[in-house]
């Protein structure tokens, strides 16, 4: 084989996405259970303008519900076309919404997370 090698130790893959507010669409939302026990509604989302991806976990805390319900409020406000309480799942891909982006550090990584 014939190659041209050059060491090239630069981490390539995706930058994370800026912080700031975003408009995204909902890629899929699906039903799950998280390591703790809980139901919790599992979202990705595609990002305007960025190759990367978007994940968001709603986790149900019955012991919690306050934290629920503001979570579920922050979600249906910021996708208007999905009715509040509405969760058949399969309506919501493909709706746009926005969100707010903040990066928090993962193994000493700068990594995208959705703040609102």
């Amino acid at each position: 084989m014939a190659w041209e090698y050059k060491r090239d130790e630069s981490r390539g893959g995706f930058k994370p996405i800026p912080e700031g507010a975003h408009r995204i669409r909902i890629v899929s939302a699906e039903k799950a259970t998280a390591s703790t026990g809980k139901q919790m509604l599992t979202l990705k989302f595609d990002v305007s303008g960025e190759k990367g991806k978007l994940f968001h976990n709603i986790v149900f805390l019955p012991d919690r519900p306050e934290i629920t319900n503001r979570n579920l409020t922050q979600f249906f406000d910021s996708f208007a076309d999905i009715p509040e309480g509405e969760f058949e799942l399969a309506k919501w891909v493909g709706k746009v919404g926005a969100c707010m982006v903040k990066h928090e550090e993962y193994k000493g990584e700068n990594r995208a997370k959705i703040a609102y």
